[in-house]
């Protein structure tokens, strides 16, 4: 007798920016093509996310030091050229809020004073990055433009986590490509399997039961609430563009659980086409047998999928899609 199991995910992302109505050609055809993925979105198991899961803050201040109000403050993603402003409060502080994981350029403007930039603006899951700026007056022959390196201590919030870049998630070993396995690869988190880990992967962390931890996906919830368990398990790994382990003193937003919080923010569509494709095997031909044995077990196993990204209207509309198969047939005397 053979038993066989598989499990396949399909996931489609759209993200993009109103456009003004236009009876062009390249427009109408833009917006086919928008459509198109619209409805691909509506009739596949997958869900738009919008992705919003960091911002970045600061203080604008003159050569004196004095706090400047009015500010306009923008922040273009380098990889999307989608931007997004705000202007500083009396107080000269400013926020962003809503931001994707990547890099950004960050510009200060204000009349009277010379454009301040910030480049290498580097942001990651749940993060307030912090860019301050001083500003010079106008005429001045001092140019300011500043690269932005990441900072060696955080500043804005009091969290304790851990985090895994796309790089560091392709080249991990995991066996079976299992999500769980980077949660364990934090310092202080253990498996559990009081409660319902016997019926699937929990831990635990700074004693906390299995069932408290929360789990999100590009800042929306995907907490198994009757398990208390992630429910991205078997989400492809070529998809994730970070993934992060708050463990202690988080923010309130995350409220919903006493125990860790898993966060993954996941890849999206950029004005390059980019991509991925994979097929992970193991079969009887490449197992070695028992020692006992005729023979090696007869055993099959493939895990494959693939990665799609890139612009349907440059700086305006992106698509990304990802799937994920997996499939085990073993031969049961």
């Amino acid at each position: 007798m053979r038993k066989n199991n598989g499990v396949h995910s399909l996931s489609l992302w759209l993200r993009g920016l109103g456009c003004a109505a236009s009876t062009s050609r390249p427009r109408r055809m833009a917006r086919a093509i928008g459509a198109f993925f619209l409805a691909l979105a509506v009739i596949l198991p997958a869900v738009a996310r919008a992705q919003a899961i960091g911002a970045i803050v600061g203080v604008v201040s003159d050569p004196s030091g004095a706090r400047v109000p009015d500010a306009q403050i923008t922040a273009t993603n380098v990889a999307t050229g989608i931007s997004q402003s705000t202007v500083t409060g009396q107080a000269g502080i400013y926020t962003i809020p809503n931001l994707m994981v990547g890099t950004y350029t960050v510009s200060a403007e204000k009349s009277g004073f010379k454009t301040a930039k910030a480049t290498g603006v580097t942001l990651d899951v749940s993060q307030h990055r912090e860019v301050d700026f001083k500003l010079t007056l106008a005429g001045t022959d001092i140019k300011v433009e500043v690269t932005a390196a990441p900072p060696l201590l955080n500043t804005t919030d009091g969290s304790v986590g851990a985090l895994l870049t796309g790089q560091e998630i392709e080249t991990l070993p995991l066996n079976g490509r299992n999500i769980a396995g980077l949660v364990f690869t934090q310092p202080g988190i253990f498996p559990f399997t009081g409660g319902m880990g016997f019926m699937t992967t929990q831990w635990i962390s700074n004693g906390n039961r299995g069932e408290t931890l929360v789990a999100q996906m590009d800042g929306g919830d995907a907490t198994d609430t009757e398990m208390g368990t992630p429910q991205f398990a078997n989400f492809n790994l070529d998809a994730i563009a970070e993934f992060k382990v708050l463990q202690d003193n988080y923010s309130a937003q995350y409220g919903q659980g006493a125990g860790t919080v898993t966060q993954i923010a996941t890849k999206n569509g950029t004005n390059d086409f980019h991509g991925s494709a994979f097929d992970f095997l193991r079969n009887s031909d490449l197992d070695a047998r028992y020692y006992f044995a005729v023979s090696a077990p007869q055993h099959q196993r493939n895990e494959f999928g693939a990665t799609l990204g890139g612009p349907i209207r440059k700086n305006k509309t992106f698509f990304f899609v990802e799937y994920g198969g997996y499939r085990d047939s073993t031969l049961i005397l």
